[in-house]
């Protein structure tokens, strides 16, 4: 089996972007209006993260 994508839920897309593509080296995609983005590692792995509003 190989793992080729994850979606994780994230509080701040914007926040996330920034931690995975400044400090992890990913590139960003696609960016959905800060509710989703999707980025890629330089072996082809993706990574899409999704915007998730709490309930306070």
């Amino acid at each position: 089996m190989h793992l080729n994508h994850i979606n994780l839920v994230v509080k701040e897309v914007d926040k996330a972007v920034d931690l995975f593509t400044q400090k992890l080296g990913f590139n960003l995609i696609i960016n959905r209006n800060s509710k989703m983005a999707v980025l890629e590692s330089s072996n082809n792995f993706a990574l899409v993260l999704w915007g998730q509003q709490l309930n306070n």
